[in-house]
């Protein structure tokens, strides 16, 4: 039975509802919410997570919001059907946003010397649940009341409480007394609600398990860099970066290759570039800040033409800037970052598929173009988890290019590492082979040879020879994706790249007009004759990014000389809701 459908109106066609928990720092906020989209995973619903929190390590305000749909769903939405609040704050900050008919979950202590009745929500069901005391009865510490508070949101639903018990049992299953202390605690939260309070208006089938799963942005690239054969990777802890090296380091063990965590962020990248240049497949993770002290390094990588590939989730800046909220700001440096010109690839992955696709594709092109890759996810996209049925794999591969192998060496007697070429490619001997295939690496100008020669006529055959590089990526990369109308039979056409994309498609459902998408994900080089035919074909165009400076219009602007008639920013750090963002593009 879902009687839910009855809502759907209010946030779109496939949404359930939604559940948001918030408290303070050291309330298990995050766990919270992690345990109840895995219970609704476990139901073979499909579920979105979105976190919130300050920078701090106690203390501020901590939120997690989940959307539960039995179809798949790609970004979060402004409004909460059930509010769980640990404290009062939670209630002040979010309480606007609970849908008429929505459930606040709250332990009474909370309120002090304040009543239901000066909320003035009366269209709010409240429902007081004595989650310390719950907590108290079964001699457990305070943070059990964040089981409690599951629980109860789960009885709300009407799925069974024996399934969440097996979940917890799962998460602890190495430390069983805690496992069994948590499953005492959602029994009094349950049956608490089923006991004291009616019918919520969601009600939920329980269905079999059907093989989803929950999967994070960070994880879908540690998959990717683990598909596309990686070998080393390296990091420093800097959020919001952190859980891919969490990842890489957890699966290294399983899937057989080095991860490590460095002394610091130049650390990281240099050991990347040596272990690429010794004939691994190695990439490194930062965030902005950390890869502005990458800089140089990644400099040389384009200078001695050994692959790599740096994966950075954005966040705003600048310098610390908000480090635990995100944004799109890096784009114009990540084109431009390093002394004087060399090329590279900029990625942007824009939901979980194409996170692991491109995370795949960066050690392609790195190997295959010698050039450094630049993968640009962020926070929302990096730590949000989706509930997916699987990763499809069936594109991957795994290419080298003209890296020269064992049982080639024989067809070289005259080795030029930096052979002159028609692609601008030059084959790539690693260390370790015969003496006929030695060669100098070395970040100064060099010639044919490696040897460094700082001669005009050397540095423009060898500069010439890198930057032709770009042309034939250019002729290797596709174009990007268009998603609804074409252009030419759409109202309005929408330019967009990363992350934006699951939110615009949402926003796209919202409106009654025609629309055409256009998602970019390979970002650089940039896809000048795509984009400006299809500027061309449009009546109307727009461009929606999450930084200040509008940075892929000033890119469309800067390669079409074409202008885009209306651009929608957002830039406090904290990612478009799809429906405001339908308000705003039926409004223009």
């Amino acid at each position: 039975m879902l009687t839910a459908t009855k809502e759907r109106s209010f946030d779109g066609e496939h949404t359930l509802f939604s559940f948001l928990c918030g408290g303070a720092a050291g309330d298990g906020i995050m766990s919270a919410g992690a345990l109840f989209s895995r219970m609704m995973t476990r139901n073979s619903y499909y579920t979105q997570l979105y976190t919130e929190y300050p920078s701090l390590i106690r203390g501020g305000h901590n939120m997690v919001t989940i959307r539960v749909s039995d179809e798949p769903i790609y970004c979060q939405v402004g409004h909460v059907d059930i509010l769980f609040a640990i404290n009062l704050e939670t209630i002040q900050i979010h309480l606007d946003k609970v849908t008429p008919g929505g459930a606040v979950l709250y332990d009474p202590r909370i309120l002090r010397r304040m009543k239901v009745e000066d909320f003035n929500r009366p269209d709010v069901e409240w429902k007081p649940i004595p989650l310390r005391q719950l907590a108290k009865s079964i001699d457990a510490a305070k943070i059990v009341q964040n089981t409690i508070g599951v629980a109860a949101a789960i009885a709300l639903v009407d799925l069974p409480s024996e399934e969440f018990a097996d979940i917890l049992r799962e998460l602890f299953v190495r430390k069983p007394a805690i496992a069994e202390i948590n499953v005492k605690a959602a029994e009094l939260g349950y049956n608490y609600v089923k006991e004291n309070f009616p019918s919520f208006k969601v009600q939920l089938e329980d269905k079999d398990p059907g093989g989803l799963m929950v999967v994070t942005g960070n994880t879908a690239v540690a998959s990717g860099l683990i598909a596309g054969g990686i070998s080393v990777f390296t990091g420093y802890p800097m959020s919001p970066a952190t859980s891919l090296l969490e990842s890489m380091i957890k699966y290294s063990y399983k899937f057989d290759f080095i991860a490590v965590q460095c002394e610091d962020e130049i650390a990281s990248v240099t050991m990347a570039i040596g272990a690429n240049h010794a004939g691994g497949r190695a990439a490194t993770a930062t965030s902005g800040g950390g890869l502005s002290l990458m800089v140089e390094a990644i400099g040389l990588s384009g200078a001695a033409e050994i692959p790599l590939v740096v994966i950075n989730v954005m966040r705003p800046g600048p310098s610390t800037g908000l480090p635990t909220w995100t944004g799109q700001g890096d784009l114009l440096f990540t084109i431009s970052l390093g002394q004087d010109s060399f090329p590279r690839v900029i990625l942007a992955p824009g939901d979980i598929q194409e996170a692991f696709d491109l995370s795949v594709e960066a050690l392609n092109y790195a190997e295959e173009f010698q050039i450094p890759v630049l993968v640009l996810t962020d926070k929302w996209l990096g730590t949000s988890s989706f509930t997916i049925k699987e990763l499809d794999q069936s594109k991957v591969s795994i290419r080298k290019g003209k890296t020269i192998l064992l049982d080639e060496k024989e067809d070289f007697e005259d080795y030029h590492r930096y052979e002159i070429t028609e692609d601008g490619v030059s084959p790539r001997a690693i260390p370790g082979l015969p003496k006929n295939l030695i060669f100098r690496s070395t970040g100064n100008e060099h010639n044919q040879k490696g040897e460094v020669d700082d001669s005009g006529p050397t540095r423009i055959l060898q500069m010439d020879k890198r930057m032709k590089k770009m042309e034939t990526i250019k002729a290797a990369v596709p174009d990007p994706q268009i998603y609804g109308n074409k252009p030419e039979d759409a109202d309005l056409t929408i330019f967009s790249w990363g992350s934006n994309k699951g939110i615009i498609l949402d926003a796209m459902k919202r409106i009654d007009m025609k629309i055409s998408f256009i998602h970019t994900t390979h970002v650089w080089p940039f896809p000048t004759e795509f984009i400006s035919e299809q500027i061309s074909k449009s009546k109307s165009t727009m461009v929606c990014e999450q930084n200040f400076d509008g940075q892929f219009n000033q890119l469309i602007r800067q390669h079409t000389l074409k202008t885009i008639d209306h651009l929608i920013l957002r830039y406090d750090g904290r990612p478009f809701d799809p429906a405001e963002l339908a308000d705003q593009i039926a409004n223009i």
